[in-house]
């Protein structure tokens, strides 16, 4: 199993934020995460995220602290 991150800077100014974290087993995407950040007050916060964490791929709104303030089940069931 391996796992790898990347980092997208959205803007020129560096303020906004893709983040993406996959783990693979033997070439085979086992997890993602693709999280959309911003820079709020010089500090970096998530804002949304998507990930299969439940065991099935979903949405969730953050607010500032991090928290979940909205879940969206993706329709259907995408396959990694």
């Amino acid at each position: 199993m391996s796992s790898k991150e990347y980092e997208f800077p959205l803007d020129e100014e560096a303020q906004e934020w893709l983040r993406i974290r996959l783990t693979r087993t033997g070439g085979e995407v086992d997890a993602f995460t693709v999280q959309y950040e911003t820079t709020i007050h010089g500090k970096r916060l998530p804002v949304a995220r998507y990930d299969e964490a439940h065991g099935r791929a979903h949405r969730d709104l953050l607010d500032r602290m991090g928290e979940e303030i909205d879940k969206w089940w993706l329709p259907g069931d995408p396959t990694f």
